[in-house]
């Protein structure tokens, strides 16, 4: 993952906190972090939304993707470049 990548989760994480959800989606070209999509839910405790779904939607329109975290969460192995 590109540090510029990372520093975008990072914006995330501090919009999703522990208590609202989200979705971060990254785009992958030959195995690098290449561009990302976020969804969130603007208030605490969200009841029907799909966070996961607006990421991906909106990351796919760039090339392939991956789920990389819901909430705060990271689903996928990663390593931040130049770390």
């Amino acid at each position: 993952m590109s540090k510029k990548d990372w520093g975008n989760f990072q914006d995330y994480l501090g919009k999703v906190g522990s208590t609202r959800d989200g979705a971060f989606a990254m785009g992958v070209t030959n195995g690098k972090s290449d561009g990302w999509a976020s969804s969130w839910c603007e208030h605490d405790s969200c009841y029907g939304t799909n966070t996961a779904t607006g990421a991906m939607q909106r990351c796919r329109t760039g090339g392939p993707c991956v789920l990389f975290a819901t909430d705060d969460n990271i689903l996928v192995n990663y390593k931040v470049e130049g770390e």
